[in-house]
């Protein structure tokens, strides 16, 4: 099962506009269980880049992994502010509430306010804001300081 979502998640955005690649043809056609899991296990390590070691990943900080931080910020830019609805609400003992958003993010308000009306279905907006901290604006004009716990 891991090695098909493997395959998925690297070979199924191609596969929209293109047949699979020769060499995974190659592989669903041998009939050898083995070594038809083989050719597939030679292909994904082709495909998908081995984790980096303990011993590449010890001192990788600093200005080396900001530098790296910044290459990997030019390829894909961040989102300047965060669209998605209320999925689910609920409050803690001490007051703040825990919202759960449609694409499965959940953060946490950081400090109880007295009124923030915010109802599941609501859609809801979550922009940077100072010292990264960042703000949750609901229907209303208010908002509230949250932390992102997932």
């Amino acid at each position: 099962m891991l090695l098909v979502a493997a395959l998925s998640a690297v070979i199924a955005p191609g596969l929209a506009a293109q047949e699979l690649p020769a060499a995974l043809s190659a592989c669903r056609a041998e009939q050898d269980d083995a070594r038809r899991l083989a050719c597939y296990d030679r292909e994904v390590d082709r495909q998908v880049p081995p984790p980096a070691a303990a011993e590449e990943r010890f001192g990788y900080e600093g200005a080396l992994a900001r530098k790296e931080q910044d290459e990997l910020r030019k390829e894909e830019p961040e989102l300047a502010e965060l669209h998605s609805k209320a999925a689910g609400i609920s409050t803690r003992p001490n007051g703040t509430l825990v919202i759960t958003l449609e694409n499965g993010q959940v953060w946490r308000q950081n400090a109880p306010e007295s009124y923030f009306p915010l109802k599941i279905g609501d859609p809801v907006r979550i922009r940077p804001a100072a010292m990264g901290s960042f703000l949750l604006f609901g229907n209303s004009r208010r908002s509230i300081r949250v932390t992102r716990l997932r």
